[in-house]
């Protein structure tokens, strides 16, 4: 009687010990799941989406590589093709003829909580890389104005954002928190402003979120991963400025 209660309380014993072993693996093979499609998992349920088509710019004034007049670059502008430097044809010619925005890229973020879940934007920053042995030719266009929205401002040279709430033209307007609680099945919308300061850039932006409990980080870049680049005015690369007219490119 005393012999069979011994064996049955040591395979008692050595049944708790296999439980807890494979309580013990299960939480490590959880946590190790987390760690290989947790976040990939958290970062399917927000949606970043970049809104137009390249280039993107706020104004109209592009660098154009490996040329030394805009005669070079293809489907020449002063044929059947529209100047207007906003306008849908000259954009393509833009993109065609791989401009980049001179001193500013500019676009539109749409944020969007996929399903039901607990999402913040809490921060972000730009990752640049500096682009060597850059020359070429500037078109640009006489355009301004104050910027009337909302907006995400980047300094490429140390890769700061700030978020700047609206304010009526040309007033000053100190940086807000950046902690925008995205709603569940809801978009918000942001205009990035990224400038550049004496190099030219390549470069994509980084979102940090709070999912649900979790933090992540999303990649924003151009079409089909490709980096944003970003050329300041007054690059030593710039060998002319031209300016369209009527009667043709001008030098400036």
């Amino acid at each position: 009687m005393c012999a069979n209660y011994t064996v049955a309380h040591k395979s008692c014993i050595s049944t708790k010990g296999v439980l807890l072993v494979m309580e013990v693996l299960l939480v490590l093979i959880g946590a190790a799941a987390d760690r290989l499609f947790g976040g990939r998992l958290r970062s399917s349920r927000v949606s970043v989406t970049l809104v137009g088509d390249p280039p993107y710019s706020r104004l109209a004034n592009y660098f154009f590589p490996d040329v030394s007049h805009p005669s070079e670059l293809k489907h020449d502008l002063h044929g059947s093709t529209s100047r207007d430097a906003y306008g849908c044809s000259y954009r393509s010619w833009v993109n065609a003829n791989h401009g980049a925005p001179l001193h500013m890229t500019a676009f539109e973020l749409v944020i969007q909580c996929v399903g039901d879940h607990n999402v913040v934007l809490v921060g972000g920053r730009a990752v640049s890389t500096v682009i060597g042995n850059l020359r070429g030719v500037s078109v640009v266009h006489p355009s301004g104005g104050p910027i009337e929205s909302d907006r995400l401002e980047i300094n490429l040279e140390n890769g700061e954002l700030l978020c700047i709430p609206y304010s009526a033209p040309f007033e000053p307007t100190e940086p807000i928190p950046l902690q925008y609680q995205i709603e569940p099945s809801r978009a918000e919308s942001f205009h990035v402003y990224a400038s550049v300061g004496s190099e030219a850039l390549s470069w994509y932006l980084e979102l940090d979120f709070v999912i649900d409990g979790k933090r992540i980080t999303k990649t924003v870049t151009q079409s089909k991963e490709a980096p944003f680049v970003t050329v300041p005015f007054d690059h030593p690369g710039i060998v002319a400025e031209y300016q369209q007219t009527e009667a043709g490119w001008v030098r400036v």
